[in-house]
């Protein structure tokens, strides 16, 4: 069977962890707490420092609460989206089949690493060369783009 020209779409997600959630709560509760302190203590500086350094771990923590990569292959061409809350979706890089030059299962820290996995027990090492440079990819593969790679003599054991 040839997946080469077909289309397939796979996930990887990691939730928050439970210290993530507890200094996201921590950090709310510490905006809303010196918040008032500032405002009962007519602006006193200090109090309004630590509320504005809550306020900021507040939001990068609520951003970054859930997060997915989704990995699209589409007839050669892989791109791979980082989608944050369900809700925004970036591109994070994006290339052909043609520019892989091998995949193994495992870490592998030769070349400038971009990592878009969770689970390190699940992570592949794809080395990739494209116009800006050789990367390695650390991903979390699909068992068909897993084939198309062995069907191209790209898969290392």
């Amino acid at each position: 069977m040839n997946l080469k020209n077909s289309r397939f779409e796979w996930v990887c997600k990691k939730t928050e962890s439970t210290g993530q959630k507890f200094l996201r709560l921590v950090a709310q509760w510490g905006c809303i707490l010196f918040g008032f302190l500032t405002l009962l203590f007519m602006y006193y500086i200090p109090f309004l420092i630590v509320t504005v350094i809550c306020a900021i771990a507040w939001f990068v923590l609520f951003r970054n609460r859930k997060t997915e990569y989704e990995f699209d292959y589409l007839s050669g061409d892989l791109a791979i989206f980082k989608i944050s809350n369900g809700i925004r979706r970036k591109k994070k890089f994006t290339c052909n089949l043609d520019n892989i030059q091998y995949i193994k299962k495992g870490i592998d820290n030769q070349n400038s690493v971009k990592k878009f996995y969770f689970d390190p027990e699940l992570v592949y090492s794809v080395q990739v060369s494209i116009p800006d440079g050789t990367y390695t990819l650390l991903i979390e593969t699909d068992e068909r783009f897993l084939q198309i790679l062995d069907q191209e003599q790209k898969l290392r054991k």
